[in-house]
């Protein structure tokens, strides 16, 4: 403390909802000393003002109220700044003479389609399994350009893909959930992270995402997940804008074989066989390298530039340099490894949140999702980072695809040695990963992908190589 009693600017955060400097750490509980508020409602201000800033658009609140479930004083307090009229709503308990209750997240029957600019809540979903049900409620009563806001508590989500599963019932007693009805179950929910993501997705939102919001002065990480109800206009003028640069897509399930050409795609030398197995006996390119070009161009039109950066793993010598002209710039990233001067080492694609939403063009890999399992996971977080229309371009070794319908599988792990796999740190495991390229297919379009599938042969490689190309809808 200072000589004035106040906490010192080293020590001191300012509560977002009263303003007042708060400790470093309180003595107990998380609630601010001065206004009450728990950590999962000082969450909420920082959400709106840092994440969630320009929704839902200033027209559509000032326009239509938000639907806020069982607010506390301060979380209407800090909803009011953003939203110029609330509704405010509960399935049990008393939270004041305008707020109405029976509602149900699970069945809002009682509202029109469209009727809000905003569905926010903290800590409600934590105590039903039917999730989606209520998601498509959400989705029904918000109107274009809506956005949903919902809190889990930090110790009912899981950092996995789980479904919503019962963890236990919750005893009421004096002075703890006693408002709530006789004869009704009151459960503790729990839910997977990833899984809630994809429902939010499913449910037709977009930029859905997973928000983590720590506090300073407890510790306590506050769960937020929310999605936009997409503007069809907007959505549509943007996949147009994006589509002028692509080639009709094909709709048929099975992959389009692509035949071998003579001649090496990246340097022009002829093709022959070599001691360096499928190389290209000029430039040194893999064959898997050599039909970047022959899938690009059945994808993007001759002199295509795209408006927003690609985001490449991995990236070769050979393959930055073609794929550079088509986009404003270039991240380049993996999780391990040195790929050249301004490369981004430490990136995870099942993990891309140092990204914002719709950052980029394009996602493109060569032998990424080869291995690891959490496929969805990661095209989950690739439909994220991409904005509407954007293009995700990925090959994988083809003794990792069949042709089937079997999800992806670890076959074994390999061993690093010198000059193999030697900069993945020796103690993390390295999968290689088996997966079908039906159920691949199939999981992108569950991510909100168009597909389109091929499959490249080459003079010198006696396989074909799978390649997966997806529009985000």
């Amino acid at each position: 403390m200072s000589a004035a009693g106040a906490p010192s600017a080293e020590r001191a955060y300012r509560c977002p909802v009263c303003g007042q400097l708060v400790a470093a750490r309180i003595a107990s509980g998380d609630a601010c000393p001065h206004c009450a508020a728990p950590a999962r409602v000082r969450s909420l201000p920082v959400l709106l003002q840092q994440h969630l800033a320009d929704q839902p658009p200033e027209a559509l609140r000032e326009a239509l109220p938000a639907l806020c479930f069982a607010p506390l004083g301060s979380e209407r307090e800090i909803l009011h700044k953003r939203f110029a009229h609330l509704t405010a709503v509960t399935l049990y308990g008393d939270y004041g003479a305008d707020v109405a209750r029976g509602v149900d997240g699970r069945d809002l029957s009682r509202f029109a389609d469209g009727a809000f600019s905003g569905h926010v809540s903290i800590a409600l979903f934590d105590y039903f399994t039917e999730q989606e049900q209520a998601l498509g409620e959400a989705w029904r009563v918000l109107a274009q350009g809506g956005v949903f806001a919902t809190l889990i508590l930090d110790a009912r989500v899981r950092d996995d893909a789980a479904p919503p599963q019962v963890v236990k019932k919750i005893e009421k007693r004096p002075g703890y959930y006693d408002y709530w009805p006789d004869g009704v179950d009151l459960l503790s929910v729990g839910v997977g992270q990833h899984w809630l993501v994809r429902a939010i997705q499913a449910a037709g939102f977009v930029e859905a995402r997973h928000i983590a919001i720590p506090d300073p002065i407890s510790g306590y990480v506050s769960h937020w997940f929310v999605g936009r109800k997409p503007e069809p206009g907007r959505l549509a003028r943007a996949i147009a804008g994006f589509k002028a640069r692509l080639k009709p897509q094909s709709r048929r399930k099975a992959p389009e074989r692509i035949a071998a050409v003579a001649n090496c795609t990246l340097c022009g030398a002829a093709l022959k066989a070599s001691d360096r197995r499928d190389d290209c006996p000029s430039c040194r390119q893999p064959a898997r390298t050599r039909g970047m070009p022959l899938v690009w161009s059945r994808i993007a039109r001759k002199g295509a530039r795209f408006a927003k950066p690609l985001l490449g793993f991995a990236l070769s010598g050979a393959e930055r340099p073609f794929l550079a002209p088509y986009f404003p710039s270039v991240v380049s990233a993996s999780l391990y490894g040195d790929y050249g001067t301004g490369h981004i080492t430490g990136v995870d694609v099942r993990d891309l949140s140092r990204f914002e939403d719709a950052a980029f063009s394009g996602v493109f890999s060569i032998l990424l999702f080869d291995y690891f399992a959490e496929h969805e996971q990661a095209l989950a977080e690739v439909a994220r980072v991409l904005e509407p229309g954007g293009l995700f371009v990925m090959a994988m070794n083809p003794g990792r695809v069949s042709e089937g319908a079997e999800p992806p599988a670890i076959i074994k792990t390999i061993q690093s040695r010198p000059g193999y796999f030697d900069y993945v740190p020796p103690e993390t495991p390295l999968s290689s990963v088996h997966v079908g390229g039906e159920w691949f297919a199939a999981a992108m379009e569950r991510a909100g992908f168009a597909v389109r599938r091929f499959t490249v042969a080459d003079a010198l490689a006696p396989e074909t190589t799978p390649w997966f190309v997806g529009v985000k809808r």
